[in-house]
């Protein structure tokens, strides 16, 4: 890929586009284009909606109806999903709750190389059940006071990579305020390290830092220590999102203009063995746009490295990387 992996756009599956038009739009969102139906051979109906942000790639939300006019659902949960940058958390996360989300969610603390005073995250579910992000670091967080040469992607300095850029402009005014864009998107992977060399070495792409490995223990992440094996969860406290002993491996790569935040997620079965929890449907419920540029020697380079074509979404040609992430070529 010759386009310094610079993305584009990020689609996302909705099953309603009206819906999910409306909710977006109160993250600043504004439509600008609504293409389709277009049909495919088995009868599928594909409808987009374009919409602009001030910064960060454009979201193409995506309705993918049966041949009787059902929409598809794709899986939702903690695979895909967008996450935005506030600078303001607690006035983001009231907006968010007025608008029927998040009501039971809780601000936590980032933490390892994330960590910084005010660094802080929080999940929670659209309308329709998808995960949703926001995060605020209004002061250097621990990777970027440690001196790291690549600063992820940041709204606040869009035009920069190895250096912190100039004063933050105003965010863009919305219904969830202080919101300056997406800031990345994260994604299940089945292998954390062959996910993040594919987008090293073939999407024009950097990984930042890696966070520890970490377990479900109690109901909450906590750190594996580094000289050792895992210790025995803590199985006191129930559980409704994971099984007690899971492990994850996350980290964060670089590319021109946004972030990935592949998600190696490993669930140990009956008999206590971790095994990689990844459903290719579930990864394509979101898929980025790449910019190539020629678009030919684009595919090219990303058959040859693996990928296979896509045709799941009429008229709209994707591929797919050796562990089935949907992504789209665009000049």
């Amino acid at each position: 890929m010759s386009a310094g992996g610079s993305v584009t756009a990020l689609g996302m599956l909705v099953p309603d586009l009206d819906q999910a038009g409306r909710l977006f739009a109160a993250f600043g969102y504004r439509e600008q284009e609504r293409s389709g139906p277009t049909a495919g051979e088995d009868g599928r109906i594909l409808r987009t909606a374009r919409l602009a942000l001030a910064n960060g790639p454009d979201l193409v939300i995506e309705r993918l109806d049966d041949a009787g006019g059902a929409p598809l659902l794709p899986h939702w949960g903690l695979d895909s999903h967008p996450c935005w940058y506030v600078d303001d958390m607690d006035a983001a996360v009231a907006a968010v709750r007025r608008l029927g989300m998040a009501a039971e969610n809780t601000v936590l603390d980032r933490f390892a190389a994330e960590e910084g005073p005010g660094s802080t995250y929080i999940h929670f579910d659209s309308p329709w059940g998808m995960d949703l992000e926001l995060i605020s670091n209004p002061n250097p967080v621990a990777y970027e006071i440690e001196g790291a040469e690549v600063l992820l992607w940041h709204p606040s300095r869009p035009d920069t990579w190895r250096v912190a850029g100039p004063p933050p402009q105003p965010a863009p005014r919305a219904a969830v305020p202080t919101n300056r864009g997406t800031v990345h998107m994260g994604m299940r992977v089945p292998d954390f390290d062959q996910a993040t060399r594919f987008f090293e070495q073939h999407l024009g792409c950097e990984l930042v830092f890696r966070l520890p490995r970490m377990m479900r223990s109690g109901g909450v992440w906590t750190v594996i220590p580094d000289d050792g094996p895992a210790p025995e969860p803590d199985r006191s406290v129930p559980d409704q999102r994971f099984p007690h002993g899971t492990q994850i491996r996350i980290g964060f790569v670089r590319c021109a203009n946004f972030n990935f935040e592949p998600m190696e997620l490993l669930i140990p079965d009956r008999d206590g063995i971790l095994k990689p929890a990844f459903d290719p449907q579930a990864a394509q419920v979101m898929h980025p746009v790449f910019r190539a540029d020629s678009l030919p020697g684009g595919e090219a380079g990303l058959l040859a490295a693996g990928a296979i074509r896509d045709h799941s979404l009429p008229g709209s040609p994707r591929l797919l990387t050796p562990w089935g992430q949907a992504l789209g070529l665009g000049s």
